[in-house]
């Protein structure tokens, strides 16, 4: 077995605790400036707002853009030669360093979320109660409902992409993998525009083939509702390969800036 594949759960939680120690006051300035922010759109939230949607408008920045952000730098001590040979003394392994930065951007970020979440609102309720005469007063969040965990699963799955490219980019990693994403969607969409006019170049230019029009009208009257069924089903499998991809060459690529000493371009 090679050196860098060797796992240990117990070093694994060593290194993630130490790296958790090591981040702990830019973490701790990060969450001050989210509660910050939350505490002042709290004040201009809609007070008929079901409280499910209300938690779930609230989660879904931050699983969908604090989370992104956080896995992209999850890995900047990696790309300074100086810190990356000072981490490569440690006694973990590629594999055990990966698993702590991965469970530190997965399950403790989510857990982190639910109980500062509930915290904030909790606060939040007996502000309202107390300084605002208790009009409508925040709703105290308890318990994460489905959609609350779907925005989570999903926002955890879409970081993959970013925890690969906080590895893959030496510098400004988060606005790097930004722009990868967005040159990667134009281009698929040039192509895609290309190819449909290529192949359905009898057509006018603006025209929709019929045959099209007729799959739009069984999914409007639910005529493929049995090719639809499983719509969730699929989406979760999808993601979750997806997902997976990004993770394995954020494994790969971990391996080469360790051997280069953070040095690759």
């Amino acid at each position: 077995m090679k050196a860098d594949t060797v796992f240990s759960p117990r070093r694994a939680w060593l290194y993630l605790a130490a790296d958790l120690r090591l981040n702990f006051s830019s973490i701790l300035s990060v969450t001050g400036g989210i509660a910050g922010l939350f505490f002042f759109m709290h004040f201009f939230r809609n007070p008929q707002e079901a409280p499910a949607a209300l938690h779930a408008n609230q989660l879904l920045l931050v699983f969908w853009l604090v989370l992104p952000a956080f896995a992209a730098n999850a890995f900047t001590d990696i790309h300074k030669p100086l810190e990356n040979r000072l981490s490569l003394t440690l006694p973990v392994s590629r594999t055990e360093r990966f698993a702590a930065k991965w469970t530190e951007m997965t399950v403790v970020f989510a857990l982190a979320v639910w109980i500062f979440y509930a915290l904030l609102s909790a606060f939040l309720y007996i502000f309202d109660l107390i300084v605002m005469q208790g009009q409508s007063p925040f709703p105290i969040f308890l318990l994460p409902a489905a959609d609350h965990l779907r925005i989570a699963l999903g926002g955890i799955l879409f970081s993959s992409v970013f925890f690969f490219g906080g590895v893959f980019f030496r510098k400004s990693q988060l606005a790097k993998t930004v722009l990868a994403i967005f040159s990667f969607l134009v281009g698929i969409f040039l192509v895609a525009a290309c190819s449909f006019r290529v192949i359905f170049t009898q057509y006018p230019a603006g025209s929709v083939p019929s045959f099209m029009m007729e799959i739009i009208r069984k999914l409007g009257e639910g005529a493929l509702h049995p090719l639809t069924a499983n719509s969730g089903l699929f989406q979760l499998l999808f993601g979750l390969a997806f997902a997976i991809f990004f993770w394995f060459l954020a494994w790969l690529r971990l391996g080469e800036t360790e051997a280069k000493g953070g040095l690759q371009k």
